[in-house]
């Protein structure tokens, strides 16, 4: 068993309005928290792992495989590994 009492730690934004910080990293598993400073964009590319997403402040839209959702606080959405 593993506890994380800093999973509520963002990154900082950068000069580009993302921040990540990594709190675990199994070969089957990572627990990360990004964050994105308003009016920013999201410039990832598709990950090769499944993914869920859990939304703690603010609001978006998210477009994944030509598909868009809105978002806010509180949302939690998975999105599949492509």
């Amino acid at each position: 068993m593993e506890r994380f009492d800093d999973a509520g730690v963002f990154g900082r934004p950068d000069a580009s309005g993302t921040g990540y910080v990594e709190h675990l990293r199994r070969p089957d598993l990572s627990l990360g928290t990004y964050s994105l400073r308003a009016g920013a964009e999201d410039l990832q590319e598709p990950h090769t792992e499944d993914e869920i997403y859990a939304v703690m402040a603010g609001r978006a839209r998210f477009t994944s495989s030509g598909e868009t959702i809105e978002v806010a606080a509180g949302s939690v959405f998975f999105v599949g590994r492509p």
